[in-house]
């Protein structure tokens, strides 16, 4: 795996996150699995590049090359994370360094104590990836009807 850094979104990457959104694989496997429609996808974008609360971060490999992405919706002292890498990139470890290196930027520049991911439960890669970055399981719930696993990154672990 090359080596991995983020940049934060833009508009212009409006096409590649489409892309990755609509992944057969992404769709079967997020917490909504219905596919996004174009309309939709660029409002919701608009709406996150502008939302002063998400942090929105574009992975690239040690060539420049968008790797995947990872989101952080912050409410109060705890953000939520979200994770998509492109299928031509997984099982690289992409998916554990977009997670470890955006959740410690996040440590460190905001005011969270803690990060929480929502997984359903039979994802067992994303699973295994927020293990291998340092998230704990933290409970099971309901979430929209589905068993959903959630896992933390708390700050006082280690992890800034």
């Amino acid at each position: 795996m090359d080596k991995l850094h983020l940049r934060r979104a833009s508009d212009e990457d409006a096409r590649i996150l489409f892309h990755w959104v609509n992944e057969t694989e992404v769709r079967r496997r997020s917490l909504n699995s219905r596919p996004v429609v174009w309309e939709e996808h660029c409002r919701w974008l608009e709406g996150k590049l502008q939302d002063e609360n998400c942090d929105l971060f574009i992975g690239l490999d040690g060539k420049g090359e968008a790797v995947g992405m990872v989101r952080f919706d912050c409410q109060g002292d705890t953000a939520v994370i979200s994770i998509s890498v492109d299928s031509k990139c997984r099982s690289l470890g992409y998916g554990r360094e977009l997670i470890r290196i955006g959740s410690r930027l996040i440590l460190n520049e905001r005011r969270v104590n803690s990060i929480i991911a929502q997984i359903k439960p039979d994802n067992i890669a994303s699973v295994k990836s927020f293990e291998k970055a340092g998230f704990k399981f933290n409970r099971s719930t309901i979430a929209d009807s589905l068993e959903i696993s959630e896992m933390i990154l708390r700050r006082e672990d280690g992890h800034e």
